[in-house]
């Protein structure tokens, strides 16, 4: 009985040992257990900051790019283009305490190349250092607003993939030697004029884009007025009231006025002007003229001919040269007539001088002085 009871006791301590040890065993598995999740965990935490940290990258170099589209659009053009991440900083699109390293303790670049007629890829982007094997998948579920985010896998480094994206990327990749790099996140985004400037219609000139300056409906200004124009072109000019113009007015085509014109500098009009009523207190040039019924002016000179059915004359006619088929006047005052033939039927005169012969059917002198006289 005592054997037997010593037996056991020997028994139960080596199973006591043994316990020992799968307890042990056990517990380093637990402990490294924990341990390879708490890395887990702390590396999806750190992803899934890194990710808000580019997010803020993208949405800062896109806002960035949209205020300098045309400049960059015209470097784009000429090669890749990087934009530094102290420009950003300069002008406020990216905060002055942003990080050189993210969470990952990876650092960041912004890329663009020339994508269509008129627009470029622009692409934030993680630096992946050698021995960096971090996968941040985690990171892609922390994207918002208008920002695609995706991951350059292991499995194809061509492709930038996401929830929200997948994009070929190998021309960045031979563009920038090898960016974006493998196991690296990424966001892409494609800016063009549609996009920065759409369909408005912008009072100063974008360099490269005319039609954002041009109009390609009616426009109704709803009574308000246009002032301040230095040239106003039109095919057709409809007013319902007056038109009031303070400097020069150039009509190439018509001009139809139902009212009233004022032009305070000079009117040079190429076309045909109609109007009810024409006022003009200065002079008035035409290369030609033509009146169906009245003209009134205080002053008319003309350089070349003037063509009427009737001229009346309340004051004055002076005339360098009068050539008249006929002429009818109460009373003509003049230093010198030629005339091929005169018809009168009273002439008289201070003095009449004849170097020719004068023929007459009936002549009347009170008194006559010649020089010689044939056939007296």
């Amino acid at each position: 009985m005592l054997n037997r009871r010593r037996h056991g006791r020997r028994l139960s301590r080596g199973l006591s040992l043994f316990g020992s040890l799968l307890a042990l065993g056990l517990l380093g598995a637990m402990v490294m257990a924990a341990a390879a999740l708490f890395e887990t965990r702390l590396l999806e935490e750190k992803s899934r900051l890194a990710g808000r940290q580019l997010t803020l990258l993208a949405d800062a170099a896109a806002s960035h790019a949209e205020g300098r589209f045309t400049d960059l659009l015209t470097a784009a053009r000429n090669g890749p283009v990087e934009i530094p991440l102290a420009d950003l900083r300069a002008d406020g699109s990216l905060p002055a305490g942003f990080p050189e390293v993210d969470a990952l303790g990876r650092g960041h670049r912004v890329l663009v190349l020339a994508a269509g007629a008129d627009g470029f890829d622009l692409l934030a982007t993680q630096t992946v250092a050698p021995g960096d094997t971090a996968v941040p998948s985690a990171a892609l579920f922390e994207t918002a607003g208008r920002t695609r985010m995706g991951l350059v896998a292991p499995d194809a480094a061509a492709r930038l993939a996401g929830p929200t994206i997948d994009a070929d990327v190998s021309a960045f990749r031979t563009a920038f030697a090898g960016a974006p790099a493998t196991r690296a996140l990424a966001a892409l985004a494609r800016l063009d004029r549609q996009s920065v400037f759409g369909d408005q219609l912008y009072r100063i000139a974008v360099p490269g884009f005319p039609a954002l300056n041009r109009m390609e409906t009616d426009l109704d200004l709803g009574g308000n007025r246009i002032a301040g124009a230095g040239a106003l072109e039109a095919d057709s000019l409809t007013l319902d009231g007056d038109l009031a113009v303070g400097g020069a007015l150039t009509v190439t085509r018509d001009l139809v006025v139902g009212r009233a014109v004022r032009v305070a500098g000079a009117a040079g009009i190429a076309g045909n002007v109609a109007a009810a009523t024409a006022r003009i207190t200065g002079a008035a040039s035409a290369g030609g003229l033509t009146v169906r019924n009245a003209l009134r002016a205080a002053s008319l000179t003309a350089a070349g001919t003037v063509r009427a059915g009737s001229i009346g004359a309340a004051g004055a006619v002076a005339a360098g040269s009068a050539r008249l088929t006929g002429l009818q006047s109460g009373r003509v005052t003049a230093r010198a007539v030629t005339a091929t033939s005169v018809s009168a039927a009273s002439a008289t005169a201070q003095q009449v001088q004849a170097t020719g012969r004068i023929d007459a059917a009936r002549a009347g002198f009170g008194r006559l002085v010649v020089g010689s006289c044939t056939g007296c």
